[in-house]
C-alpha cells in the first residue's frame, strides 16, 4: 500500500469557532475508496470557503480539508477501469464537503467520482474552469436546446459576477449571442463591462 506524508489545509472546529492552517497529514489515514490520487491541481469554489467557516450545510465533521475540484494523477486503484499514472478530474461530486477534498496533496475517493482525462490537457486550466465552468456550460446548452437546438438573440445573465455568470457571458459572447447581464449592484459595473456585455440591467431598476 502507497504511503506517504504531505500537506493540506486542515479546518479545525475550536471553541470559539473554526480556524484554519496547513498541516502534515498521512495517506494511511484518508477514507476508504478505489482511488488513491496525487493532487495537481484545485481551485476555490464558494462552498469551499463555507466549509471554512464552518457551515453546517456544508461540512458538518471536523477537522476537515475542504476542495470540491481537483485534477491528479492515480498512484493507486483497486478499478480495472483506472491504472497508477492516469490524469483524472474530480468535479461535481461530493468530494470536499464530507470527505477530504482537494485543499491536500492526496485525496482517496470512489472511482465513480473520477473522469479519466487525456495527460495532454493542461489540469491547471480544467481547474480555473471548474465547478463554475461547467455550470455554465451547461446552462448555456440547456437555453440551446430549449431553442429547439438554434442560437437565441439575446440572455439575460443573473449574478454576473459570480463564477458560472461570468463563464456563461464568455460563452454565449464566443458563440455569437447578445448578453443583459443583470446585476443588484452597481459597485462593479466596470468589471462587468469589461466582460463585453451588451447591456447591463440593475436589479431594482427591473423590478421598479
Amino acid at each position: 500500500m502507497f504511503k506517504q506524508i504531505y500537506e493540506a489545509l486542515v479546518v479545525r472546529k475550536s471553541i470559539s469557532g473554526f480556524e484554519y492552517c496547513v498541516e502534515k497529514m498521512d495517506t494511511k489515514d484518508l477514507p476508504s475508496g478505489d482511488l488513491l490520487v496525487k493532487v495537481n491541481y484545485s481551485n476555490i469554489n464558494f462552498k469551499d470557503a463555507m466549509s471554512c467557516l464552518g457551515n453546517p450545510s456544508i461540512t458538518r465533521r471536523f477537522p476537515h480539508t475542504p476542495g470540491i475540484d481537483a485534477c491528479g494523477t492515480i498512484v493507486e486503484s483497486s478499478d480495472k477501469n483506472f491504472a497508477e499514472g492516469d490524469s483524472v478530474l474530480i468535479i461535481c461530486k461530493p468530494m470536499g464537503l464530507n470527505s477530504p477534498g482537494g485543499f491536500g496533496g492526496f485525496i482517496r475517493i470512489p472511482s465513480s467520482w473520477a473522469f479519466k482525462i487525456d495527460k495532454s490537457i493542461d489540469q491547471e486550466s480544467l481547474m480555473a474552469i471548474g465547478t463554475a465552468g461547467f455550470t455554465a456550460a451547461l446552462a448555456v446548452e440547456k437555453i440551446i436546446e430549449s431553442n429547439k437546438n438554434n442560437l437565441p438573440n439575446k440572455v439575460v445573465v443573473s449574478g454576473s459576477r459570480g463564477g458560472v455568470g461570468i463563464i456563461a457571458i464568455m460563452i454565449l459572447k464566443h458563440i455569437g449571442v447578445k448578453v443583459s447581464a443583470l446585476t443588484t449592484s452597481e459597485e462593479f459595473l466596470n468589471d462587468i463591462k469589461s466582460l463585453g456585455v451588451d447591456e447591463i440591467i440593475i436589479s431594482d431598476d427591473l423590478i421598479n
